[in-house]
């Protein structure tokens, strides 16, 4: 693999799911258009990706995707570069809708996340691990002991031993964080017919010892729930009343100054 610089890396969305647990509100409005605190989360999670240093995503798209579309010719982000990949019908499934836009990325290895996650974690440190582990895949993994969703991964003396969403076990203290990076080369290889589920890849990488740990000690947020909604809402409100207190404080002592 090449090197590639952090400021290089692109990000995939995966953004096309039917969002089946937020009927009969997704029937008509996309899970990245979603209200959230005034905004559509789709907003809320470019710009946390903007702050975080990345500048070009791949949008992979396809229940409602024009509606994804309209937004975007009528609100473009700016200081980023958006490219949309659109799964038609039928839809691809996670796994397939990433690897068709594996084919459209010239760059060697990319982020993935999910289109109804917010997470709070710094992009570059896990690019950085990536780099120093030689391994084709990373996965951001969280202690979340079924707390925010099913816990799905088993970690143990730094390695991820089992990963299956599908199992319940009590080992299975740990949860797929919701941020990985894999290298390009490793979609070549893939046979699965669509529609096809990220976590097949996944499972079958950490069979075979592929996959670096990174393990995140902030918890993440999602909109894939009613109750996911409310807390990724409640966390955005915390903070801007953070950022304004801080504002008013900062001000406060400069007039004290003057």
């Amino acid at each position: 693999m090449n090197v590639i610089k952090f400021n290089q890396m692109p990000i995939v969305i995966l953004a096309g799911g039917l969002a089946t647990r937020l009927k009969p509100i997704s029937e008509a409005i996309p899970k990245s258009l979603m209200d959230i605190n005034g905004q559509p989360f789709l907003k809320h999670q470019i710009s946390l990706l903007q702050k975080e240093g990345l500048r070009k995503v791949y949008l992979c798209v396809g229940h409602l995707s024009e509606k994804i579309k309209e937004f975007l010719d009528f609100s473009p982000p700016k200081d980023i570069e958006i490219k949309i990949i659109d799964d038609g019908k039928p839809l691809k499934g996670t796994g397939g809708a990433l690897k068709e836009a594996s084919k459209q990325i010239k760059e060697d290895c990319f982020f993935v996340t999910y289109g109804d996650s917010y997470l709070p974690i710094n992009f570059k440190k896990v690019f950085e691990y990536y780099i120093s582990q030689n391994q084709p895949a990373l996965m951001t993994i969280y202690k979340n002991q079924n707390a925010f969703d099913k816990s799905n991964v088993i970690f143990k003396n730094g390695q991820i031993k089992d990963y299956d969403k599908n199992k319940t076990s009590p080992d299975m203290q740990y949860i797929d964080y919701g941020l990985m990076i894999f290298q390009k080369s490793l979609f070549k290889s893939i046979s699965h017919s669509y529609p096809f589920d990220l976590s097949l890849i996944l499972s079958d990488l950490v069979k075979n010892n592929l996959v670096a740990a990174y393990e995140v000690f902030e918890r993440f947020y999602e909109i894939g729930t009613p109750k996911g909604i409310q807390s990724l809402k409640n966390y955005l409100y915390r903070k801007e009343r953070e950022v304004l207190n801080n504002k008013t404080l900062k001000e406060a002592r400069e007039e004290r100054g003057h």
